[in-house]
């Protein structure tokens, strides 16, 4: 009995400090950072037809964003405002099955990290079965630094993998809307804007003619254009099919401050609110 006691106290020490661990990694949730979140959020948008809930994945298995805790707290506050969706904040990679996905339309990977090390095989079936049967997938950043080749369905799902990021979090990057008539980009006034976050380049199993590109780096006034290739198109944000699914995913999000970027967050709201059904718009592969 003792020593069930003794290894029972240890694994519950090694829970609290992973958690510890992983709060002091998180950026703290002030008042300060709920009030600019708010501000930010969208008052115009689409009214969903019918309930929706969301499943939100967060647990990265390798670098930690530290504005996670940023994007899960304007989820938290987007859902409520605007009652477009319902969420379900779950890490619990073994809670994935077929059974517990019934209740949701949508995945969302919230800059999680390595998910392909995270997932088991059988809960990557049910998590693709779920997609390709019709309900939505949504990644935001490093939603994409996943798959490889343990799951590399799970990349082509995406669209790509990350390879890098030569525009890194501390630039201000050229920006070009790709399709100006997209409704999921009217917040964006101008066809080109300067921003600063972090921005992959897209690898792997990236191809441009399974996707509908909504935003990307400008090649004609990117700063290192003599350093980057410009030899096909480098996405930021896109929509794209996988099965009978539909597939958002947006590489802004490093930041903490992305998450109380107006625009931005309206930006996402749409992608959300498209790929869960409620808002239209037009999406031709290739373009």
């Amino acid at each position: 009995m003792k020593l069930s006691i003794t290894v029972l106290m240890t694994l519950l020490f090694a829970v609290s400090s992973f958690a510890q661990e992983m709060n002091k990694k998180y950026i703290k949730i002030t008042p300060e950072i709920q009030a600019k979140i708010k501000k930010a959020l969208p008052t115009q948008f689409e009214k969903a037809a019918k309930p929706r809930n969301i499943v939100v994945f967060s647990k990265s298995n390798g670098f930690v964003h530290n504005s996670t805790s940023v994007g899960i707290e304007m989820l938290k506050q987007m859902a409520a405002a605007t009652g477009a969706f319902e969420v379900t904040f779950n890490d619990d990679p073994a809670a994935y099955t077929a059974d517990y996905l019934k209740q949701f339309d949508a995945i969302l990977v919230n800059n999680a990290t390595h998910v392909e090390k995270t997932f088991k095989e059988e809960n990557r079936k049910a998590f693709m079965d779920f997609i390709k049967g019709g309900k939505s997938f949504i990644g935001i950043h490093s939603a994409s630094d996943g798959g490889y080749k343990p799951w590399i369905e799970y990349s082509e799902m995406i669209g790509g993998h990350f390879d890098g990021h030569p525009w890194t979090a501390n630039g201000k990057w050229a920006i070009e809307v790709s399709d100006t008539s997209s409704p999921i980009n009217a917040p964006f006034k101008e066809k080109f804007f300067i921003y600063q976050d972090e921005i992959y380049r897209q690898s792997g199993t990236y191809k441009k003619e399974m996707m509908h590109t909504l935003v990307k780096i400008d090649p004609a006034k990117d700063p290192l254009k003599e350093k980057v290739k410009h030899d096909r198109e480098y996405p930021i944000s896109w929509m794209k099919k996988h099965g009978e699914g539909k597939v958002f995913y947006t590489c802004f999000g490093h930041r903490a401050e992305t998450y109380y970027e107006p625009a931005m967050l309206d930006h996402m709201l749409r992608g959300f609110q498209w790929a869960l059904g409620d808002l239209k718009a037009e999406m031709v592969l290739g373009k």
